[in-house]
């Protein structure tokens, strides 16, 4: 009977791992020359006044495939493993926030932002 519970836990895990896999979107085959030539005008588009965040996270959907994140204890470290959509991996290691440890706000973007709220919307 545990057998049984434990195959059927494994058909389902299964199915929803291929659901996932189904949901996720393929990378758009590109020639080689054409990222290449996007690769140079990045820095360009990412940094242009009129580039808006929407248009950033596009970009960032585009060329990341997934983001594993670990936490490596010893070096009190958290560990994020960047997948590129053309197959190459970075990891950037973050310094993992002690316990009692704040990161404050500077006073003058509080009062920056009390001045936002009273003229600007949510939106």
């Amino acid at each position: 009977m545990r057998w049984n519970r434990a195959l059927a836990h494994v058909g389902d895990t299964e199915s929803r791992i291929a659901a996932h896999d189904a949901a996720t979107p393929k990378p758009s085959p590109m020639v080689g020359k054409d990222i290449a030539a996007l690769a140079g005008d990045l820095r360009t588009v990412w940094s242009a006044p009129t580039t808006d965040a929407r248009l950033k996270k596009r970009i960032v959907r585009t060329v990341i495939q997934e983001v594993i994140a670990d936490i490596d204890d010893e070096a009190s470290e958290i560990v994020l493993l960047i997948h590129w959509i053309g197959g190459v991996h970075t990891e950037l290691r973050l310094p993992k926030r002690r316990r009692g440890q704040r990161n404050a706000t500077s006073a003058d973007i509080i009062a920056a932002i009390r001045q936002l709220v009273l003229i600007a919307s949510d939106d």
